[in-house]
């Protein structure tokens, strides 16, 4: 597993949470809030991984928590069918400007958990908790449903 590989997971979070451009309202607001939740519990778990086992573990619930945010997230891009055009630049929608700064410190975290990831990445069943959190942070992405 690559560098970039893992990183784009990250960038999947990223392209969930800041997909900005009017899609506001209290489902979107309760699905945002739930991502930076979602990261922040992983990030701290990766913070506080010492060994492989650790960084499966954190791995493993993330992924867990990503797959149950999924169907959510697919509903709400069916919702708000903008947010498949969406790809993170736009910034956050007015409604939800105030949930901006929680996200760029989790954006900072988040970066720090991949690269504690990549102390780890020769261990297999590293590599194997990686490939299968990849592979569900992709149905987060607004493609990933198409």
């Amino acid at each position: 597993m690559r560098i970039r590989d893992v990183l784009g997971m990250f960038a999947f979070s990223v392209i969930l949470v800041g997909c900005g451009g009017g899609a506001g309202g209290s489902d979107m607001r309760a699905a945002f809030e739930k991502q930076i939740r979602i990261m922040e519990e992983f990030s701290s778990a990766m913070e506080n991984a010492a060994n492989a086992d650790q960084v499966v573990a954190a791995l493993d619930r993330y992924t867990r928590e990503i797959e149950k945010l999924e169907p959510r997230m697919k509903a709400l891009r069916q919702k708000h069918p903008e947010l498949a055009e969406m790809d993170g630049r736009g910034g956050f929608p007015e409604e939800l400007k105030d949930l901006e700064e929680s996200f760029g410190a989790m954006a900072m975290n988040m970066m720090r958990a991949m690269a504690k990831i990549m102390q780890y990445s020769r261990d297999p069943a590293v590599m194997e908790a990686q490939q299968r959190m990849l592979e569900a942070a992709q149905k987060l992405a607004p493609t990933g449903d198409r």
